[in-house]
């Protein structure tokens, strides 16, 4: 893509984007634009000009771009707008109210513009940054004349600058700009010129999928070029001067590469993997000591900076192993976990179950009994994964102790994101009540917390969706339901979704790296604002951990847990129901009295007295007729409503019609909601051969202990599953669905079998998932979303069957 293509894309967009100022003709109006320009190894170039008209100052531009180099570019457009005078005693006080780095205007010393610098090369050349010690927006001179003389080929911004230092009532001139990004692919983008999002491409609605793997892939491929040869991380930049943190902290070593595992999972890259070897052997092989407790056995310690033992070290260490022993399978690890989780043992208190948090590495004397909460909650998240991994009933007898001692202290108070992890983690395996109602208090009174917080404040997004996740089993368990009541599940699910969303105004887009010394350095790597939009390993880090999360929720199809359930076994859909599950509201609502079976994807599908949904897929300019012509259809072809996205061609057809944001999600939510009502058995079966036969023979098995409803027309993928089970209104005992390899994680959390049967493993579909091996992993994730205590029932002959017995065994099956 040539320079002269991304001026076009960028003209034709901030053209727009000028056409919508206001009601008066803003295309005619006085214009300044900023040109900027990067080849990613440098610092942008930037420059402005001014004129009577938007086109002319673009003409102008272009005059100027024509001198500049034509190798690959990263090209920033923006104008100037709503310029505010202040006197420099107003604008200090105006900086005085802002958090050091969130102040995003730009500023001049003159009304024409001619001494202008963006909000972009204000922060990124730490022009109102004061130092670590002052938090707030403070004006630094020297930096902005160093970056002046750079700047500007005249003297005049420099004058006034130093002029503002001894007169208060220097004018000063801030403004905001609309702006436009286009990289060496061509596509330009709108960039957000007001709110937390300032400066970053728009992006509309909820995020996706696709966009959070993007940002993981992106950041985890940045934390592996920082693992060097020899296993040791670099571990961080200030990038404004593009300076190394040459300090280091080996707890955070291990918790970068547990985060860096999680991403593994995901994206499988092979030089990500490469890094987490190097990385876990030099945790391993130079990090972890050894040691013989008093009472002759063996422990060990991850030993950090100052010959210092910490808690939450060893705790990330079995983070990091246990991941890596998941993912791998292998077992290696365990004699060294069993070390760091002895180590972590010995450090208890057995009397009150609190935690030493600091020893000396020396002796093994306790430091500090205590220096952050942070300690504990590493310690029994740690502790719990590796119960998960081994099965060793002294790790959880260690974690029930604590939390004796946590619940008593009111640990819950500290809203921190580890504790939420432990607490998730410990209701798996033991769903009491108190431990539910601590994982609770530890966020329900943290939600204002959340939506309001201006910083990006990554490790949020870990507390919730650890908490999502203890909601979504709490919502599952009718003696706990009651908990829910304590709980805003409207504003959660909005702080949730919020908080992600605010996350990528700490990604390093180009159109904020290119303004930096080394953007392609950080470009696609994670920063703290205020803390000079450090690049740290471990900031890096909890937005990793947090996007994975939100990814594998969002993969599940974002479930919202409900409050109560106004259904028993054995019902009819009605008007309120469907309203209630979907989310939609009625354009025309049914009679009072009003009942539904269930639902048809398509009138292939059709049975008496289900609703109809309509994909917009699925319309065309006769849909009207049809509408019309379905409902003057006898009983047994006439659906009992429309389920659509749009009604009007459904207005006139004299039938109920629901309007939903989306016929897909309202058919995975209507899935949802009936399985949720249901209180009998379900069987889950996948396979690759046989599931259709197997659903028959335990239909007909079960027949012989009590009603059983089965999965209609082999429909075993997400949606397909969940209208089956939407139709599922009749009195049963058993439900069996037939569960495809498609989207495992979603059907699983769709059906959450109660029993999963695996038929069998067969090279079906390779084009798709790879290796036979990798097929067994993707169809074991059917025991994802099985409760503890459930079953599986596999084919001992299949190939790969350790990986599903490993698989059920790690969902304590």
């Amino acid at each position: 893509m040539s320079l002269i293509q991304q001026l076009q894309a960028c003209h034709a967009l901030l053209s727009e984007s000028t056409a919508d100022l206001g009601d008066r003709s803003a295309a005619a109006e006085p214009c300044t634009l900023f040109f900027s320009l990067s080849d990613g190894t440098q610092r942008a170039r930037v420059f402005h000009v001014s004129a009577d008209t938007f086109e002319n100052a673009w003409s102008a531009g272009l005059l100027n771009l024509a001198q500049q180099p034509q190798e690959r570019q990263w090209l920033r457009v923006e104008r100037a707008v709503n310029i505010m005078p202040l006197s420099w005693a107003q604008f200090q006080e105006r900086l005085k109210r802002h958090k050091r780095n969130y102040f995003r205007y730009g500023m001049a010393f003159d009304p024409a513009l001619v001494t202008a610098i963006t909000e972009q090369e204000i922060n990124a050349n730490a022009i109102l940054y004061g130092g670590p010690n002052v938090p707030l927006a403070s004006f630094n001179i020297n930096n902005y004349l160093i970056y002046a003389k750079r700047r500007f080929s005249h003297s005049v911004a420099q004058v006034a600058a130093m002029q503002a230092q001894s007169d208060s009532q220097t004018p000063v001139y801030l403004f905001q700009t609309q702006a436009v990004f286009c990289a060496e692919d061509g596509k330009a983008h709108a960039l957000s010129s007001s709110g937390p999002d300032v400066g970053r491409r728009r992006l509309s609605g909820l995020l996706s999928a696709a966009e959070i793997k993007d940002k993981v892939t992106t950041a985890s491929d940045f934390l592996g070029r920082q693992v060097k040869d020899s296993g040791q991380f670099i571990y961080g930049q200030f990038p404004c001067f593009d300076r190394t943190i040459q300090n280091y902290n080996t707890l955070r070593h291990a918790s970068t590469t547990y985060s860096m595992i999680e991403a593994w999972e995901l994206t499988a890259d092979d030089a990500l993997e490469a890094s987490i070897r190097r990385s876990l052997g030099y945790l391993t092989e130079q990090l972890i000591k050894h040691y013989t407790l008093p009472d002759g056995s063996a422990a060990a310690f991850l030993v950090d900076e100052g010959d210092e033992i910490k808690l939450g070290g060893n705790a990330v260490c079995l983070l990091a192993l246990v991941k890596f022993s998941e993912v791998t399978g292998t077992r290696d690890y365990l004699p060294l976990l069993t070390a760091l989780a002895n180590g972590i043992s010995w450090m208890q208190d057995p009397f009150t179950g609190g935690f030493n948090h600091v020893l000396h590495a020396k002796d093994l004397s306790v430091k500090a009994p205590f220096r952050i909460i942070y300690y504990d909650g590493e310690a029994a998240f740690g502790l719990m994964r590796l119960y998960g991994l081994s099965g060793d009933e002294r790790w959880l007898n260690v974690v029930e102790k604590a939390f004796d001692y946590f619940i008593a202290k009111e640990h819950w108070r500290e809203h921190d994101h580890w504790l939420s992890y432990c607490v998730n983690e410990l209701t798996r395996h033991r769903p009491e009540e108190k431990y539910f109602r601590f994982g609770l208090n530890n966020v329900t009174d943290y939600l204002d917390f959340v939506l309001l917080r201006i910083t990006t404040f990554p490790t949020l997004l870990e507390l919730m969706m650890a908490a999502q996740q203890m909601l979504q089993r709490i919502s599952q368990e009718p003696s706990l339901r009651h908990l829910l009541n304590e709980v805003d599940l409207d504003k959660f699910y909005r702080a949730l979704h919020y908080r992600a969303g605010h996350l990528l105004n700490g990604y390093f887009w180009p159109e904020t790296a290119m303004f930096f010394r080394n953007p392609e350095r950080i470009v696609g790597s994670f920063f703290i604002r205020h803390h000079a939009f450090r690049v740290r390993i471990d900031d890096v880090e909890h937005y990793l951990s947090g996007f994975i999360a939100y990814h594998r929720y969002l993969l599940d199809g974002a479930p919202q847990v409900q409050y109560e359930l106004p259904v028993a076994n054995g019902w009819r859909w009605d008007a309120e129901s469907v309203a209630q599950a979907t989310g939609g509201s009625w354009a025309i609502a049914p009679e009072a009295g009003w009942q539904a079976t269930g639902l048809a994807p398509s009138m292939a599908y059709f049975k008496p007295h289900r609703m109809l949904n309509r994909p917009e897929s699925k319309i065309g300019i006769n849909e009207a007729r049809l509408a019309r012509l379905w409902a003057k259809a006898d009983v047994a072809q006439r659906p009992s409503a429309f389920i659509c996205s749009d009604p009007t061609p459904y207005l006139n057809a004299g039938l109920p019609v629901l309007q939903v944001p989306d016929t897909a999600d309202a058919m995975l939510q209507l899935g949802r909601y009936a399985r949720q009502a249901f209180t009998g058995q379900v069987f889950g079966v996948t396979g690759s051969a046989g599931k259709t036969t197997v659903v028959a023979m335990l239909t007909h098995a079960l027949q012989t202990l009590g009603t059983v409803a089965q999965t209609d027309g082999n429909a075993n993928l997400p949606h397909g599953i969940a209208w089956n089970m939407a139709c599922m209104t009749d009195p049963a005992q058993f439900w069996v669905l037939e569960m495809a390899v498609g989207r495992m994680p979603i059907n699983s959390d769709l059906v959450r079998p109660h029993v999963a049967v695996v038929t069998s493993l067969s090279p079906a579909h390779l084009e798709y998932h790879g290796t036979l091996e990798n097929l067994a992993r993707k169809k074991s994730a059917i025991f994802r979303s099985m409760a503890p205590g459930s079953h599986a029932v596999l084919n001992r002959d299949m190939p790969y069957f350790q990986v599903f017995a490993q698989a059920a065994e790690r969902a304590q099956l």
